[in-house]
């Protein structure tokens, strides 16, 4: 691999006292994020919370010790959460121990994948698919993940499982049956998140946390129905080999290929995009290699598929994040998090960790505007979104996929003519 099997071993050659309070406060700034959003993700999966929170800890680990990139942060991520939730829940409950186990068994089988695409250095051959399929991919996928959400802001089940337009009619269809008491408590949160943001000095999202929180637990809201997150066990998975489900083998298989794709190819844009802050060169086999690893561990410890997560990346690489250690910091600190403070996430409501799903999705929107000079990244851009949104994500995709492989062969073809 071309920076060494340890990248972190070279980044920590001319380490200093101010490189780790550098890391230090970088990492509680991502775990200040980290741990809301990696419960949030575990439900947007089907998931107990708790998995959201395995999720942060051993991937995150294996990444740092030997990705690349100084500041991505890897672990759960929205995009693979609705993706493994869309095609997992069609053969088993969501939440139940067999939904559990393919889930783990699929995180198992997608860190397989990637580690053999890196040993045949398919991560090369990344680079002739667009950023602009990405672009419409994510885009569209963004657009279910909220709409996903408003589902669960005002309490109403809808076929989440169908096309986004579909499910857009059916939500619409069966609004009527709206829940009162939810539409109302997220009126109230969303006043309370637009508070937050006035005050500066403490963390938007830690604030909203701490007050919806404390509003559930001093009104004694549950009593209105109204969903919280409830006992989460304490302490650290143990060590399990996950268990091999092969009868669902015609679904876990090509799920497992596209999130491995679709994880290394938001990985791997996030990452490029902080090395050229650092002038620094990202060997795409490497970080195949890393994610694959970070997932195949996780896997031992009920995590479910993880990759990098713009947002937080972006946290890191703000407060000034130095190596990977900070990376390996904000997963002590969740393990800290989950060792000895689960009772405070017992009145958490789930509403409010929807909200931060929504406002979180809402950043990975990237349209072109109407009044952009239309060109081939416009077009494969807006012809990827539609087709996700109509066809569904996988369907999307490599209508996508497709079209920017010809355009390259095309483009390629007229300037050899030349």
């Amino acid at each position: 691999m071309g920076s060494g099997l340890f990248p972190i071993i070279h980044q920590l050659s001319k380490y200093s006292r101010h490189s780790f309070f550098a890391d230090l406060y970088a990492a509680f700034m991502v775990a200040l994020l980290l741990i809301p959003q990696g419960m949030a993700y575990a439900i947007l999966a089907g998931l107990p919370p708790v998995y959201g929170l395995y999720a942060a800890i051993f991937p995150a680990i294996i990444y740092s010790l030997l990705g690349s990139s100084r500041q991505l942060s890897v672990g759960p991520v929205a995009v693979i959460a609705i993706m493994t939730f869309t095609e997992i829940a069609k053969i088993a409950t969501p939440g139940s121990i067999q939904y559990i186990s393919l889930v783990i068994f699929l995180t198992l089988l997608v860190g397989l994948l990637q580690m053999l695409m890196a040993i045949c250095r398919v991560g090369s051959l990344m680079r002739y698919i667009s950023p602009s399929v990405l672009r419409g991919f994510t885009s569209a996928l963004a657009l279910t993940i909220i709409l996903n959400q408003l589902g669960q802001l005002i309490d109403v089940t809808f076929a989440k499982e169908l096309p986004f337009f579909f499910a857009l009619l059916d939500l619409i269809k069966q609004f009527p049956e709206a829940q009162f008491a939810s539409v109302a408590f997220t009126a109230i949160l969303i006043v309370i998140y637009g508070c937050s943001l006035v005050v500066k000095k403490v963390p938007t999202t830690l604030l909203f946390i701490i007050s919806s929180t404390l509003l559930v637990s001093f009104f004694t809201l549950e009593d209105f129905q109204i969903k919280t997150i409830g006992v989460i066990p304490s302490g650290l998975p143990d060590v399990e080999f996950p268990v091999l489900i092969l009868e669902h083998w015609h679904i876990l298989i090509p799920l497992a290929l596209f999130i491995s794709l679709i994880s290394f190819l938001e990985s791997f844009a996030m990452a490029q995009a902080l090395n050229k802050k650092a002038r620094e060169a990202l060997d795409p086999n490497q970080e195949l290699f890393a994610l694959g690893m970070a997932n195949t561990v996780g896997s031992f410890f009920s995590s479910f598929p993880v990759a990098g997560a713009f947002s937080r990346s972006a946290v890191s690489e703000q407060a000034g994040a130095r190596t990977a250690l900070s990376s390996l910091l904000a997963a002590i600190m969740v393990i800290l998090a989950l060792s000895y403070l689960t009772s405070a996430f017992i009145h958490l409501p789930q509403s409010a960790l929807a909200i931060i799903i929504v406002l979180a999705a809402r950043k990975l929107i990237h349209l072109p505007a109407l009044s952009e000079q239309w060109n081939i990244d416009t077009l494969l851009v807006s012809i990827t979104f539609l087709s996700s949104l109509l066809l569904g994500i996988k369907l999307g995709f490599i209508v996508g996929v497709s079209l920017s492989f010809v355009l390259s062969i095309i483009g390629k073809y007229i300037v050899k003519e030349k």
